[in-house]
């Protein structure tokens, strides 16, 4: 749940709603800790392209990947 939270609240807004949390992570975990599923499914979301998140999205969608998949070879 706590890597789930991070990613949602740089690329999507900082207060996400447990539940869906709690969704995201159960299907992280289901996928085998796949980021590239994870943010598909962030990215598809329609809580992604909502009026409120859209106004508070402060980071470009490519330089969030770029930066965790630099983590995932470094760290």
């Amino acid at each position: 749940k706590y890597m789930v939270t991070k990613i949602w609240k740089y690329f999507v807004a900082e207060n996400p709603d447990p539940a869906l949390i709690d969704y995201l992570a159960a299907r992280w975990v289901q996928d085998r800790f796949d980021v590239r599923s994870l943010l598909s499914i962030i990215f598809r979301s329609k809580y992604f392209y909502s009026a409120a998140s859209i106004r508070t999205l402060r980071k470009s969608v490519l330089r969030g990947i770029g930066n965790i998949s630099l983590s995932c070879f470094i760290g």
